[in-house]
């Protein structure tokens, strides 16, 4: 597990697209507008957020990240490659995102899950993550839905 700096950009680009061609139905970016990103936006978004990444004998595993928006810190882009889906790499990048929110002074952290990716939501109350009640249309998506869900800290 590391955190990752600006100068990561080029293996974060590789664990963001891998992701999103992956999964994209479980996030809210596209992997056609995400690609076209030039390195200097791929630096900010590494100023910007706090990302963490999980690897294995020097092999990226996954990826998570912590940023705030509107005075809530949120996990966001929680991704673990298929081979290593049900290990320890989830796990150990919530509780990265965790650590990093405490030490920022966090008292909890949100994250969104698309409503149907079961999988997710059952491993994050595994992690202690409950529903807030809040339900928001995925941006860019109007025909599905993600529920807000908090980890106390």
């Amino acid at each position: 597990m590391r955190a990752l700096e600006p100068d990561d950009w080029q293996v974060y680009r590789e664990i963001r697209l891998a992701m999103l061609a992956d999964s994209p139905e479980a996030f809210a970016s596209r992997y056609e507008d995400v690609v076209r990103r030039d390195e200097t936006e791929w630096r900010r978004v590494l100023t910007d957020c706090d990302h963490f990444l999980a690897e294995q004998d020097g092999a990226t595993v996954g990826g998570a990240g912590l940023v705030e928006h509107e005075g809530e810190l949120n996990l966001i882009g929680m991704y673990v490659v298929p081979d290593h889906r049900g290990g320890p790499a989830a796990t150990l990048l919530v509780a990265a995102v965790a650590d990093r929110a405490r030490a920022r002074g966090g008292r909890r952290v949100l994250l969104d899950v698309v409503i149907g990716n079961d999988r997710a939501r059952r491993f994050y109350e595994r992690c202690g993550f409950v529903p807030t009640g809040r339900t928001q249309v995925v941006p860019g998506r109007v025909s599905d839905l993600e529920v807000q869900m908090a980890l106390a800290l």
